[in-house]
Parts: structure tokens; C-alpha cells; sequence
């Protein structure tokens, strides 16, 4: 995350947000300035980071059955900032200004325009015209900063919830008393799920690599998005699918045989995560 937030300032600093200019511009930084793709690969690859530890967070506690002994508040702030992330990534795809982007962005605006019923054009004030334009865009940028920091928040308060009453010697959650201090507790928790999401994230990347994919191609940043457009040759036509983390939930949308139907499927997967302890 704070890899992120650092590549996430420097790129805004050459950010220009006109659709026509976003992907030309990019390839000159590409050659002119001389950690732009460094940077750039960095803030891509933190994106898929992030999704693939986040989900190795929540199996762990399922796994561990941590919801028998949890506190409710605990679920409930890490599920709210589960789904502010996917916005916050939501809102940076669009701002790549290519045909993702705005199939992206689209699509979005069209979910959002379903809750008011499809009441003539309720989107306008967030979505504009559906489509990306220098306006739409500078409003984008503007919420991908807010929500990446409100998702921060809400990280803060999901570790204050969970891990400030773990005990590292005792392996217990445990009341807090005067010997020993908060700052401890909060150390002891960060070095138990720090060294579990370390390893499990080396082993599956060492799996992948050695046994699925003999070539280095899968560690590099490009894996995740190989399959996102793809140009079929022989009828001449752009098949665009979602980022892979976007796929769970465009496959909830599509089996559905009602648009609403999908969507309560959507909402219910967050619900039934946020309320586990009950």
C-alpha cells in the first residue's frame, strides 16, 4: 500500500487527463524520463498484489473458522474496505483512457443508472455521457485519490478491530491490561500475518512459475492482463474482457437470467462475508 500511494503521486505528476493524450503520452515518459516505467509496472503489479493477498487474508480466516470467536465489527470493516478497493481500482482503469477504460467505465454507468431504475439520465452527475472526456476523467482522478484514502481508513480500523487483543506467546485473543502496552499487541499482530502472507504468497508465486508456466512471463507484470483484449483476426473484431479480479463479478451478472437478480447475488456476496461472526 505504501508502494502504491508513493508510484500513485508520481505518476499523478505527468497524469494529463485527456483521453487522446493519457496512452500517447505515456509511451513518450516511457522513453524520456527514466523511472516513469519503473514506477508505472510498480503501481500495475501493487494492484494485482493487493487482490492476491487480500483473498489469502480471507481464506486464511474462513479456513481457520476465525468467525466462530470474532467480533462482528472486525468482518464488517474488512468487507467495506474489500469492496472500497475494488472501487478504488474500478476508477483506476478508467483512468488508462484505452478501450478497457471506457468499456470499464461504461459498464459501471450503466449499473448505476439500473439502482435509479434507468430514470431517464440519473448518471450524468457521476458518469457524465458514459463515455471518457476530459471532465469525466479530471472527476475520476479526484475520486481515485479520495477512496484510495478512505480505503486506507478503513484497513486502519479493520486491524484495530481484529488484531490489537492478539497475544503472540499465548496464540490467543486475549484482554488487554497495563503490562502490556497497545503497540506491542499491534507489533505481534503484524508479524504473525506478515509472515504468513509473505510465505503464502512466495509458495504460490513459486508454484505457479516452476510447475504451471516453465518461462519467467507469469512473475512479470503484463501476466494478469494478457487476457483482457484480445483482437480475434479472422472476423476482425475487439473481444474486451474485465481484469481478473473484476471476473468473479461480471460471471454473478451474466449466469443470472435478471440484471437485479445479478446484482442482489453481488450485494449478498459482500453481506454474507461482512456478517460471518453471526
Amino acid at each position: 500500500m505504501v508502494c502504491q500511494f508513493w508510484s500513485g503521486f508520481l505518476l499523478a505528476l505527468f497524469y494529463v487527463p485527456d483521453p487522446t493524450y493519457v496512452s500517447t503520452l505515456r509511451e513518450e515518459y516511457m522513453n524520456e524520463v527514466w523511472w516513469f516505467a519503473y514506477v508505472y509496472k510498480t503501481h500495475v503489479v501493487g494492484v494485482d498484489s493487493i487482490f492476491v493477498l487480500s483473498y489469502l487474508h480471507i481464506t486464511k480466516k474462513v479456513f481457520i473458522k476465525n468467525f466462530l470467536g470474532a467480533e462482528l465489527g472486525g468482518w464488517v470493516t474488512g468487507t467495506h474496505a474489500f469492496l472500497a478497493y475494488h472501487v478504488v481500482v474500478f476508477l483506476g482503469i478508467t483512468l488508462s483512457s484505452n478501450h478497457l477504460g471506457d468499456l470499464t467505465l461504461t459498464i459501471g454507468a450503466n449499473i448505476f443508472w439500473s439502482l435509479f431504475l434507468f430514470t431517464h439520465k440519473t448518471y450524468t452527475p457521476v458518469f457524465g455521457n458514459r463515455h471518457l472526456s476530459v471532465e469525466e476523467l479530471t472527476r475520476l482522478m479526484v475520486a481515485h485519490y479520495i477512496v484510495a484514502y478512505y480505503y486506507l481508513y478503513l484497513v486502519q480500523s479493520h486491524v484495530a478491530y481484529v488484531h490489537e487483543m492478539w497475544d503472540l506467546d499465548s496464540g490467543y485473543a486475549t484482554a488487554q491490561d497495563a503490562s502490556t502496552p497497545k503497540q506491542s499487541w499491534y507489533a505481534d499482530a503484524l508479524t504473525r500475518e506478515g509472515q504468513f502472507m509473505l510465505t503464502a504468497y512466495i509458495g504460490l508465486m513459486t508454484t505457479v512459475t516452476r510447475t504451471g508456466h516453465p518461462n519467467p512471463r507469469p512473475v512479470d507484470f503484463t501476466f494478469f492482463e494478457q487476457w483482457s483484449e484480445v483482437e480475434v483476426e479472422d472476423i476482425n473484431f475487439f473481444i474486451v474482457g474485465p481484469h481478473w479480479y473484476f471476473r468473479p463479478h461480471m460471471g454473478l451478472l451474466t449466469i443470472c437470467a435478471q440484471h437485479y437478480e445479478g446484482l442482489f447475488w453481488l450485494s449478498a456476496y459482500y453481506a454474507i462475508l461482512a456478517v460471518m461472526p453471526l
